[in-house]
């Protein structure tokens, strides 16, 4: 009777992250968060005063960000495919301030404080993964 009074307090305290819905959930608010990065990081420069007044912090901010939305959106995707689908869209953002005419420039050093910003959170995912699956392993 015991352990299936701690099962039901365990589903109880710990919400389903793996479940179709958080999935779905998770994979909306990536691309909505991708989106208005995308458009603010296209904007002409003091269009809009979002962010850290840094340049290079709102990268670090936004790829700080979209890395732990990635890896709940799409649970299955092993570390390094996170980081490149990261870095592509880091690499979009980047080119498409060379192709429009807004008065941003792309950045090398923004493009390289993206994914130095995303290797941590990686990280603390991984650290999560490894926890979940051990844990579910007992």
């Amino acid at each position: 009777m015991k352990a299936h009074a701690h099962n039901i307090q365990s589903k109880i305290i710990e919400p389903n992250r793996t479940g179709p819905a958080f999935m779905i959930w998770c994979r909306l608010c990536l691309f909505l968060v991708g989106m208005f990065i995308f458009v603010v990081a296209n904007l002409a420069p003091g269009t809009v005063a979002i962010g850290l007044g840094h340049d290079k912090l709102n990268h670090a901010l936004a790829f700080a960000c979209l890395t732990p939305l990635a890896a709940f959106a799409f649970p299955q995707a092993g570390l390094i495919s996170l980081l490149f689908a990261l870095m592509l869209f880091n690499a979009g953002i980047e080119l498409t301030q060379a192709a429009l005419a807004f008065g941003r420039e792309p950045d090398l050093v923004d493009w390289g404080v993206g994914v130095l910003a995303t290797l941590p959170v990686l990280g603390a995912v991984a650290i999560y993964r490894f926890a979940r699956t051990a844990r579910a392993k007992e």
